[in-house]
């Protein structure tokens, strides 16, 4: 394979907060059990990056931009080195659609939708993951605060009445008395707390196989799991969003 080109020199890397949003690719492989928490396991060792946002560019940094992209890059084809707005990683990263060019006064404005590379685990971080996965819950970081935003907050009881037939009423049974909740949260976290809830889901959640004791909102912890991977957007202040998606567990 290619070695990836260089980044346009002249040419800023970083996305505009505004409309910025990052997700990791989920390598959490879920079986759903008719009532209960999901059958989790890791199926890769390392996740790729899905990144969208804007780059705004003078009239000259628009014309570098678009001779790299048609003659260097060969049309967006070849892959390039980039670094993540947000966090600053150096990534391996391809353009997963053609750039869509608007004008915004003097500026010029190319959506971007960008695929990041998957880093190559080592060997040792692949056995240190594996022995998590076994292992008992981790436990919520304590660098990062765990404060739901209102907005983007719900909390739905989990379905265990199983229903059946079709047409006309169903048939309905009650599956289980001990029902889960799902949680939708949104966490605005700072950069140094979004760089240690990375680290963390990426190390001690074992990318969210791994049961978590989440802090509950009414003291003490729950036992639960990342439902699917969370994603980042840029919060009104120059704090990060983060948006969860948890399942805890009924307490019995």
């Amino acid at each position: 394979m290619a070695e990836p080109v260089l980044w346009p020199a002249g040419v800023p890397m970083a996305l505009q907060r505004s409309g910025y949003m990052r997700q990791p690719q989920d390598i959490v492989h879920r079986m759903k059990m008719d009532t209960g928490p999901a059958l989790r396991r890791l199926v890769d060792g390392s996740a790729g990056q899905r990144v969208k946002g804007v780059l705004s560019l003078s009239a000259g940094q628009a014309t570098l931009f678009e001779t790299w992209r048609l003659e260097t890059l060969d049309r967006g084809q070849n892959r390039f080195s980039w670094q993540i707005t947000d966090n600053g990683r150096s990534v391996v990263a391809r353009l997963a659609a053609q750039p869509q060019l608007t004008r915004s006064g003097a500026r010029w404005r190319y959506a971007l939708d960008i695929d990041c590379d998957a880093p190559a685990p080592t060997l040792a971080a692949l056995e240190a993951l594996a022995e998590l996965e076994d292992e008992g819950p981790a436990s919520w970081p304590g660098a990062v605060p765990f404060r739901p935003q209102r907005a983007g907050f719900s909390s739905v009881p989990e379905d265990s009445v199983l229903r059946t037939g079709e047409g006309g009423y169903q048939a309905q049974a009650l599956a289980s008395r001990a029902d889960g909740t799902v949680l939708s949260v949104v966490l605005h976290l700072s950069p140094a707390e979004l760089a240690a809830f990375e680290t963390w889901f990426e190390t001690e959640a074992a990318f969210g196989a791994r049961d978590i004791l989440f802090p509950s909102l009414s003291g003490g912890t729950h036992l639960g799991h990342f439902h699917e991977v969370w994603s980042l957007a840029a919060a009104n202040t120059a704090d990060w969003a983060v948006s969860c998606k948890i399942y805890l567990e009924a307490i019995a």
